[in-house]
């Protein structure tokens, strides 16, 4: 979508007519967001106004199948009438999966998840498609295992970390809630006002317990379970570490009954991205920093 709105095959000319296109749409659009009672606006809100316009032509114009070059002769208020129909559809599925996130959420009390999800509910009530449709929730402050791309906007942003959330409400949901909570406190003391990831030592465990050929679901692992973890994987150069992780982690997404293609890649990215930890840990020749034992 972006690339659509962001073409570098402009030619020198056909920007200049793509910015006039665009500043006439504005001053279409500052007359709505005034009411007619003035033709101009801050520097600042004129700004939103364009952000919004650029993101919701670009919604439309990538459901409608159209290209860049068209934007430089189509009409294009019907285009943004279009691309609002388009995100009020967005808006109560976002709506749907901030419900169904909050329905799944995890029995444990932590701070930030739970004023995230609050925050999301209440930019849903604030949302206007018409005029800021671009605006992402100011209020994002639990941590995802994978971050959603911080370059999307609006309802994109928002549909991309919600469905993000609920896969790793699922794969909490697989695990034994007390061996969550001792594994989290060994970590992090108290949950509750612990900035964290809530699936993250779960899900890293598992696949370290999956490396083994072990039982995953319980979560546990012991000092002989670090020691061949280490054995295994220094064995082993780092392009095949990848390799043995992905596996880990599409085998798992079985196991635990998260089988959809997007979600199996999810886990996976979360399990690639480990790399980098377990390079250092291999190096110092310890990975009980990755692989925790959970105390008590």
């Amino acid at each position: 979508m972006n690339e659509l709105m962001q073409s570098p095959a402009l030619s020198i000319e056909e920007t200049r007519t793509f910015a006039a296109r665009l500043a006439a749409l504005l001053a279409w659009q500052t007359e709505k967001y005034t009411k007619g009672e003035s033709s101009s606006v801050t520097v600042e809100t004129a700004q939103e106004l364009l952000a919004s316009l650029r993101y919701t032509l670009a919604i439309a114009a990538e459901e409608m199948h159209i290209p860049w070059e068209r934007l430089l002769t189509e009409e294009l208020p019907p285009l943004i009438r279009r691309g609002q129909e388009l995100l009020q559809g967005r808006l109560e599925r976002a709506k749907q999966l901030w419900a169904a996130a909050g329905r799944t959420a995890p029995g444990l009390r932590n701070v930030y998840y739970a004023d995230t999800l609050r925050g999301i509910g209440d930019y849903f009530k604030r949302y206007d498609l018409y005029f800021f449709a671009h605006m992402k929730p100011p209020c994002i402050d639990y941590p995802l295992l994978v971050a959603a791309d911080e370059a999307l906007q609006g309802l994109d942003f928002t549909e991309e970390y919600l469905k993000r959330m609920l896969t790793e409400n699922l794969i909490l949901s697989r695990f034994d809630g007390g061996a969550v909570r001792a594994l989290l406190r060994t970590v992090h003391g108290g949950i509750e006002e612990a900035y964290l990831n809530l699936c993250e030592q779960p899900l890293t465990n598992e696949l370290g317990l999956a490396l083994l050929g072990k039982d995953a679901r319980s979560l546990h692992i012991g000092n002989a379970e670090q020691e061949e973890l280490l054995y295994l994987l220094q064995s082993r150069t780092r392009e095949q570490r990848r390799q043995l992780l992905r596996g880990a982690a599409l085998g798992l997404c079985g196991e635990l009954e998260t089988g959809d293609a997007w979600s199996r890649g999810y886990v996976a990215a979360f399990a690639e991205s480990l790399l980098p930890r377990l390079d250092a840990a291999l190096s110092a020749g310890d990975v009980s920093n990755i692989f925790i034992a959970a105390s008590g």
